[in-house]
């Protein structure tokens, strides 16, 4: 079988509005508007091209610059004479904002069925914020919620998440968390997306779906001793296994996220089956990711047809419930 023999989901993708939105998210240097498709006017030609048949776009929602940029816009007596109300000001347009985005998403993908809306949720919102915003753009048709301990500098376990995990328990509805190295470390050290500091949330919450995305990046082996541990825990693929140059010419090298630190793609199949083939889905976590190196991985693999099958569409299908 070849490529064309197989359905092809992304399972990580971050969209935006237009080019403009994709180019401030994603400064990528040297990156022409043509060969951007992490927005709304080219996602579809850029799956065509690829042979993706859907996407799952998970809600990167910009908080800090986008702080940064409404604070530059106050003027400088006004931040300086009511420094707290400013500031208290800015937080509610951004949350406002996120709304806004989330719902934009999901209106996106009752639209066109080959855009799966994952939604964005931070601590922008309070815990009950948090529940309302998932019943209200659950009915909207969105099938997942995204959240970034890393980039936003909160541990997985806050308690300010735990209504929103049993809500998302109680219907059925996984999260998607990013892990690994992004952002800074915590002041203790830590950093914020570590996989063993999801290890409370799936103890407590043992009927949430949980899918961890980046697989083979740094920690890689603390997620393989907790898939061995908990049945409900989910990986996506994003970031690729690490492939360095190597001689080969005819194999492009693949820069895996966290590099060095991720695992092997020459490890990859004992990797894949050991954490069990029905757990991991496919994805870029595109645009700052095209998705040819990514497939080619995949194929080049010596997995059976069935295993790729189920990695490149399958489980997203059953998973997202796509």
């Amino acid at each position: 079988m070849t490529s064309e023999d197989f359905e092809i989901i992304d399972s990580h993708v971050h969209l935006h509005r237009n080019v403009t939105q994709e180019k401030q998210s994603f400064p990528i240097p040297g990156r022409r508007d043509r060969d951007r498709w992490g927005n709304a006017e080219s996602i579809i030609a850029y799956t065509d091209r690829e042979g993706i048949s859907k996407v799952v776009c998970l809600n990167l929602f910009p908080a800090e610059p986008m702080r940064n940029f409404l604070m530059s816009e106050i003027q400088a007596d006004e931040r300086e004479k009511d420094p707290v109300s400013v500031k208290a000001q800015i937080e509610k347009e951004l949350a406002s904002r996120l709304r806004r985005h989330n719902e934009w998403l999901c209106a996106l993908g009752m639209e066109n069925p080959r855009i799966v809306a994952g939604i964005g949720i931070q601590k922008l919102l309070t815990s009950e914020e948090m529940v309302e915003e998932v019943e209200a753009r659950a009915a909207q048709g969105a099938k997942t919620v995204k959240l970034l301990p890393g980039m936003f500098r909160h541990y997985p376990n806050d308690r300010a998440f735990w209504p929103l995990y049993e809500k998302c328990q109680e219907i059925g509805m996984p999260v998607t968390l990013d892990s690994g190295t992004l952002g800074e470390p915590s002041p203790e050290g830590v950093f914020y997306g570590e996989p063993v500091n999801f290890i409370e949330v799936l103890e407590s919450f043992p009927k949430l779906t949980v899918v961890m995305c980046h697989l083979a990046s740094a920690f890689w082996d603390q997620r393989v001793e907790m898939a061995q541990r908990f049945s409900n825990l989910s990986f996506d693929m994003s970031g690729s296994f690490n492939r360095p140059p190597n001689g080969e010419w005819m194999l492009e090298p693949i820069i895996a996220r966290d590099a060095h630190r991720a695992c092997a793609e020459e490890d990859a199949v004992r990797i894949i089956r050991k954490v069990g083939v029905d757990r991991i889905m496919w994805g870029t976590d595109g645009p700052a990711i095209m998705a040819r190196p990514g497939i080619e991985q995949v194929m080049r693999l010596d997995l059976t047809d069935e295993e790729k099958r189920k990695i490149l569409a399958e489980n997203a299908k059953r998973i997202y419930e796509i």
